[in-house]
């Protein structure tokens, strides 16, 4: 495989423009042929404390993070993003409006980008988003009246957002240029019923906010030719996850890539592997067409070049040898730089045979340590539309699941003396299923056919690099004509080139139909409450008694029905004339205690009262179960029993189920 490790710039005085290559396997990569496609990549974790875990990797970029000194991530494609905050401010009466800035990714992205906003896990049904226009949720939607969003793309010549110089501490100035990002200002408001609670964001802390949005715009590598004159300041950008383009902008980029000039690359290599990412290929028997390979990358600009350009050239198996002083990019396939998908005898670049040999050639065969008859994928996998969780899953070649690949697992297993050899990797940029499954069986096959030659030759050789296709024919060895792909060149101080080559077979990268998906559930929380309809059952009766001067006074009976939820420890009962802001507690009841009690301070006649019936479960949190308002108290009618009399609440009482929110107030 390809990637930058060691330039060499000064080579042999008397060898004009020649190589050396960059992509320094060394011993380890070598042997590690086994490994992914010749090395495993160096992929960074994002400052979550996890690792190289591939959950750090991929669930790092959710998180919202606090602060304004952090590393803003740069972000290609289409990608849940968590974001920085970097301004938190109150105003308004009482502080009742929290202003947010957020950070979301260097570099201009476009001006419709955010897909989806999710607060609180939850989607919010907001309607388009454009650049520096404010947005509230729609009337449909649980947060309408409480939230305002203002989006900014990063362009250069942003101006302040009008949301947050509402709040002390942010002007004209702070325009934030370069970055986008998201302002929002949330609303809280007094809780009365369950639906002023579902419609509060407030949760405790800053509410907890992710986008789905498409990321920067680039140059489209698909209409490169042999040459490219056109300033990176200038060029005309796209949104597009082809891998290539974005590799290329990362590449030119001045501010957070690497800077390098048009004269830096060799541009019709880039162009041939830019449309072989861009073919239509159909994974699955029947399914729709995609893109062979793809780049939906949140990069951590934390880390260094070298190993950001490793994760993005792992993820369409790229090679970008040094050639003659330009870049040079290529794919690693099956050899048709016309078809990705083609499985006929490539070309080559070069026959070699013993007239060409200095000294000896070795052939080393595959060794048990760098052989796979399994390997796992973890990829980044983006859910469904209604639930967008873009979390790690895992893509397995072969599964024992398919028929055929069972077939071929077992097959597997009986060349290695029953020994499961397995690998995992993680593939971060990755968020088709199909690309991940496609990933792990090429790794799979390759590495049960890789042997290892290895030669010197003269310059006679001095125009292959590295990625190249050769074809060797050495009889002593039973080489004819045997197709390589050459992993490792370097020049010796006599002058001579040194080879390292691997096996090439055309049939290990074909396109065979992988299984379907299995249907996904929907696993969003609902916005209802999951014992809706079996909370406790509030009823409120109107009652009078003589006390013990014979006179008649009036209270209100409340009894309710113990609630199925299993976890609910005692209850609590409110009241206060409907008039009135505040509720006053009038009892607390276990679970297992008698569920009526007497609210006497409510007698008066004519007056209207509001009641809550408050569960709290054994982790202490607080639900409203229901709430009944405008119960009007009237006269009752007496009973021959108890001395007391009561009547029901008919008098313009109304109540409602409130479902399973946290109390408020």
């Amino acid at each position: 495989m390809g990637f930058i490790e060691d330039i060499f710039e000064d080579l042999f005085e008397d060898i004009i423009d020649f190589f050396e290559d960059i992509i320094d396997f060394g011993k380890d990569l070598i042997g590690a042929i086994g490994g992914i496609f010749g090395f495993m990549p160096d992929v960074p974790d994002f400052n979550l404390g996890q690792g190289q875990s591939g959950e750090g990797m991929i669930q790092g970029i959710l998180v919202n993070k606090t602060g304004a000194t952090g590393h803003i991530p740069l972000v290609y494609g289409t990608r849940r993003v968590g974001g920085s905050v970097i301004f938190i401010s109150t105003n308004g009466e009482s502080n009742k409006y929290l202003y947010v800035a957020m950070t979301l990714c260097e570099g201009q992205v476009p001006s419709d980008a955010i897909e989806k906003i999710i607060l609180e896990d939850r989607i919010m049904d907001i309607g388009t988003l454009n650049h520096g226009e404010v947005v509230s949720p729609n009337d449909a939607d649980k947060y309408s009246g409480r939230v305002q969003f203002q989006f900014f793309d990063g362009r250069d010549d942003q101006i302040a957002s009008s949301i947050l110089k509402e709040a002390p501490g942010w002007s004209d100035q702070h325009r934030l240029q370069g970055i986008s990002y998201i302002a929002a200002r949330y609303q809280w408001d007094k809780i009365e019923t369950r639906e002023d609670a579902e419609a509060n964001p407030f949760k405790g802390g800053v509410p907890r906010l992710n986008v789905i949005m498409k990321g920067k715009k680039v140059f489209d590598a698909t209409t490169l030719g042999s040459s490219h004159a056109t300033a990176y300041g200038s060029e005309s950008l796209i949104h597009t996850n082809n891998p290539v383009s974005c590799l290329l902008d990362y590449m030119r980029n001045p501010r957070f890539g690497k800077g390098l000039s048009n004269d830096s690359f060799d541009w019709q290599s880039w162009g041939v592997a830019a449309d072989l990412c861009n073919q239509d290929v159909q994974f699955v028997a029947g399914g729709d067409n995609q893109k062979v390979f793809t780049c939906n990358a949140a990069i951590d600009t934390s880390v260094s070049l070298m190993s950001n350009i490793k994760i993005l050239l792992s993820g369409f198996r790229g090679m970008m040898p040094y050639t003659q002083g330009l870049y040079k990019l290529n794919i690693e396939h099956a050899g048709d730089d016309t078809d990705i998908t083609s499985t006929s005898t490539p070309s080559v670049v070069l026959s070699i045979d013993n007239d060409d040999i200095v000294g000896g050639m070795s052939l080393e065969g595959e060794v048990k340590e760098n052989r796979l008859n399994r390997c796992i994928v973890t990829y980044t996998d983006i859910g469904t539309d209604e639930n967008p969780t873009f979390k790690p899953n895992d893509a397995v070649f072969p599964d024992r699941q398919d028929s055929d690949q069972k077939t071929s697992d077992d097959q597997y297993l009986a060349e290695d003396g029953n020994i499961r050899l397995e690998k995992k990797i993680t593939m971060p940029h990755i968020t088709s299923r199909e690309e991940a499954l496609q990933f792990a069986e090429v790794s799979v096959k390759k590495s049960r056919n890789a042997k290892i030659v290895s030669f010197t030759t003269t310059l006679r050789a001095s125009n292959v690099t590295v990625g190249d296709l050769i074809s060797v024919t050495n009889e002593h060895i039973g080489l004819s004509n045997k197709i390589f792909r050459v992993l490792s060149v370097n020049v010796s101080n006599q002058g001579a080139i040194n080879f390292s080559a691997v096996e090439h077979t055309p049939a290990n990268y074909a396109m065979i139909h992988k299984p379907g998906d299995i249907d996904r559930p929907q696993t969003n929380p609902p916005d209802d409450d999951p014992y809706a309809g079996q909370r406790a059952d509030l009823t409120l009766t109107n009652a009078e008694g003589e006390r013990i001067a014979g006179q008649t006074f009036y209270f209100i009976s409340a009894s309710f029905t113990k609630s199925s939820d299993p976890l609910i420890e005692r209850y609590y009962v409110y009241y206060k004339l409907s008039q009135e802001p505040q509720y006053s507690l009038n009892s607390i009841i276990g679970k297992n205690a008698d569920r009526r009690v007497h609210v006497y301070d409510a007698g008066i006649l004519g007056q209207n009262y509001d009641f809550k019936l408050v569960e709290e479960d054994s982790f202490g949190n607080m639900k409203i179960a229901e709430t009944i308002l405008n119960h009007t108290l009237t006269r009752a009618f007496r009973s021959a029993t108890t001395g007391l009399t009561e009547a029901s609440g008919a008098g313009g009482s109304s109540m409602q189920n409130v479902g399973a929110d946290a109390l408020s107030s």
